[in-house]
């Protein structure tokens, strides 16, 4: 199998592999991160996927550039919404539980709130970022 290509000759192949490497990453991972949530697979998938992830971006970064590129900022997006979540998450659920109980919706309500909140610090600057390299490309 061969994954070499050669060199990108226009900009439209580049910017195609960037936005390749965002939208294939977001699919592939969130398609994983329900099977497992679900449970329909063991927990471990959830290690390897990480590992795969890595892997892969060191795979692209070697075969095709911008492929990796979109699947390393990605990847920088969804690690600064776990970052966040994680004491935001805690202290929204602390603060539930010391109010009188987690309530109707419980402790989950408040960490998806958090992981949307962290989703969206990420997001927002990291939008930017993307934007100044989709309009690098055509210089």
């Amino acid at each position: 199998m061969n994954f070499l290509r050669p060199p990108y000759t226009t900009v439209e192949e580049k910017r195609r592999d960037l936005w390749a490497g965002v939208i294939g990453w977001f699919a592939i991972n969130a398609i994983l991160v329900v099977v497992t949530l679900a449970g329909w697979v063991p927990a471990w998938v959830g290690v390897a996927q990480l590992v795969a992830n890595i892997a892969l971006i060191v795979l692209f970064a070697f075969t095709r550039r911008y492929v990796a590129i979109g699947a390393l900022w990605a990847f920088a997006v969804a690690l600064i919404a776990t970052v966040i979540d994680a004491p935001v998450g805690t202290a929204a659920c602390f603060a539930i539980a010391s109010g009188g109980g987690c309530g109707e919706f419980g402790c989950n309500s408040a960490y998806a709130v958090a992981y949307g909140f962290g989703f969206l610090v990420g997001l927002i600057p990291g939008y930017f970022i993307l934007r100044g390299v989709h309009r690098r490309l055509g210089k």
